[in-house]
């Protein structure tokens, strides 16, 4: 398969990335034909076999962005890893929310809080969206907004509902 044919075998079933990915600057160097462009397989591997950790994911922006590399961003690989990291941290606690839920015994509440966790969850969902265009200060409002959503979510599962 031809690099520049990757985004878009991937974004049969992960539309939402590759919708972001096309308004990326890194898919514009990939369709002009440019080698520096990244494709899916650069951050997941093969068939989504793996995610880069944030440490893998700075080492790979720093090929480009790096100090004396072609494109040089200072601080662009620090704050993928940052964003990434933080996007895992919430993601955690979303699974620790979701955990919780299913102990909860009173069908309604239970149905309140499934409600919740899946309006914590959408931001998320966005946020790593972002990622994928590279625009890490939404990806960042995105990823408040899910910590917010998720922490409140906590928070009342700890007091049960009060």
């Amino acid at each position: 398969m031809a690099r520049v044919n990757l985004p878009k075998t991937c974004g049969t079933c992960h539309t939402g990335p590759f919708v972001s990915f096309q308004k990326s600057h890194h898919y514009k160097l990939l369709t002009d034909g440019d080698d520096r462009g990244p494709t899916c397989s650069t951050c997941h591997g093969e068939v989504a076999a793996q995610l880069l950790s944030p440490v893998g994911l700075a080492n790979q922006c720093s090929q480009c962005h790096g100090p004396d590399r072609p494109v040089a961003r200072p601080g662009r690989a620090s704050e993928a890893m940052l964003m990434m990291t933080e996007v895992r941290e919430v993601r955690h606690r979303l699974t620790e929310a979701q955990d919780m839920i299913r102990r909860v015994k009173d069908r309604a509440a239970r149905t309140r809080f499934e409600e919740q966790w899946k309006q914590a969850e959408v931001p998320i969902i966005e946020a790593a969206n972002a990622g994928h265009e590279f625009v890490f200060d939404n990806l960042k409002e995105r990823l408040d907004r899910a910590r917010q959503r998720t922490d409140a979510l906590l928070d009342a599962l700890i007091s049960g509902g009060r």
